[in-house]
């Protein structure tokens, strides 16, 4: 995870630079505005932008969800109105068990808020690359490894493949990394959910096939793979829109 690390440093408007106690007041008005819920997406905690900003915190950072939970229960929330002191239970009203929802959601959280999650998939396959059964091409095995560490950091959802920026990560044209989806879909390795849409600047949403590969990132036989699939009995399942209606995925992520 090294190389992730370095590369995932950049910072979007999170101000880690605070002293903790301004830093967990911050984070907390931004949740208040952030929606909890969108359609055709799993559902997320009421506190899972506050989670993931306080993920950032280098006061926090690395921390177990308990140890974090202990931290921030010593830091005073003040109500935007009367500066009075909010508990958990005020803080997050929509949860029955703050304390408890917080711990949970600290441990699902893989990429702290305003880091990018492409530089940091980009990071994870450098560390650790997918060991191909028939490679066409360095940069293609490159470009498989970093869809298969997004669908890892987005587990159970869809995942998004920008041309222009995976181009200047894998130091290639736009056209080759249109080649490069291409291929990985007539392989089987990309499964396609929902066509980019230029108009509405939405861009095409894929699930990558991680039961293909082992925990040591080597790829499976097929035989091993339909063993796997048969004997998985609870795989994560995606939901998204296609056409008006929900279209289920089974992913095996390691």
């Amino acid at each position: 995870m090294a190389a992730a690390r370095v590369l995932a440093t950049r910072q979007y408007k999170i101000p880690v630079h605070l002293p903790l106690d301004q830093f967990v007041n911050w984070a907390w008005k931004e949740n208040l505005g952030r929606e909890r819920y969108e359609a055709g997406r799993p559902f997320r905690s009421p506190m899972w932008n506050f989670v993931r900003a306080c993920a950032a915190h280098p006061d926090l950072k690395g921390l177990s969800g308990t140890k974090a939970l202990e931290s921030l229960q010593k830091v005073a929330v003040l109500s935007p109105i009367g500066k009075k002191q909010l508990s958990w239970y005020e803080m997050f009203p929509d949860s029955d068990d703050p304390a408890v929802e917080f711990v949970t959601t600290w441990s699902k959280v893989r990429v702290p808020a305003g880091q990018d999650i492409l530089v940091y998939a980009d990071g994870m396959a450098r560390d650790k690359p997918l060991k191909l059964r028939n490679p066409i091409s360095e940069e293609y095995t490159r470009f498989l490894s970093i869809a298969f560490h997004l669908q890892y950091l987005r587990a159970g959802d869809y995942i998004n493949l920008p041309v222009a920026r995976l181009g200047e990560i894998l130091g290639v044209n736009e056209r080759t990394v249109s080649n490069y989806t291409q291929q990985a879909r007539k392989e089987g390795y990309l499964t396609l959910l929902q066509k980019h849409h230029q108009a509405s600047g939405t861009a095409a949403k894929y699930t990558f096939a991680c039961e293909r590969f082992s925990a040591e990132t080597d790829e499976c036989s097929t035989s091993t793979v339909l063993s796997h699939q048969r004997q998985s009995k609870f795989p994560m399942v995606l939901k998204v829109p296609q056409c008006g209606q929900a279209r289920s995925e089974a992913l095996c992520c390691p």
